[in-house]
């Protein structure tokens, strides 16, 4: 009985431990950084945990679906940093990109850390529904300077 009982025990860990790590891949994704243009936050090569989900905040690194996207060309997501999001004033160095004062309903802008970038001064307004996740932290770094637990910073902190 005793035997019984500690396989049925030891056969719900493993469930159990399986359903976690399915969740946890629903929820989370591995992003590899590809290029500069979230340098010097992220490197080229740099990996990154991102939870997947839309409740998106100014300063934040998200991932999504690259808008001009040829495919032999270009990687089918960017990682950029939410420079405004829905109702938000469009902020001065965007206004001659965007014609409107105002982020409208449902789109975001979007910048590089670096200032050479492709982000919202060449691609204009963002689809919210494109963002597939927001950067938690990286998980490994592509050069040793950077620390391997770096969190987003928040804005204005660097």
């Amino acid at each position: 009985m005793i035997e019984l009982l500690a396989a049925a025990v030891a056969g719900l860990t493993l469930v159990g431990a399986g359903a976690a790590r399915a969740l946890l891949r629903r929820r989370y994704l591995l992003v590899t950084v590809r290029g500069n243009s979230m340098s010097p936050t992220y490197a080229d090569g740099d990996l990154l945990l991102a939870r997947q989900g839309r409740h998106l905040r100014r300063g934040q690194a998200v991932v999504f679906a690259h808008p001009l996207r040829t495919p032999a060309t270009e990687p089918a997501v960017l990682v950029k940093r939410v420079r405004a999001v829905s109702g938000d004033e469009v902020p001065a160095d965007l206004r001659t990109v965007v014609t409107t004062s105002r982020v409208p309903v449902g789109q975001l802008l979007v910048r590089g850390d670096n200032p050479v970038s492709l982000d919202s001064r060449r691609l204009g307004f963002v689809p919210e529904s494109s963002v597939t996740a927001v950067v938690v932290r990286r998980i490994r770094s592509a050069h040793p300077t950077h620390p391997a637990t770096h969190r987003t910073p928040a804005p204005g902190t660097r």
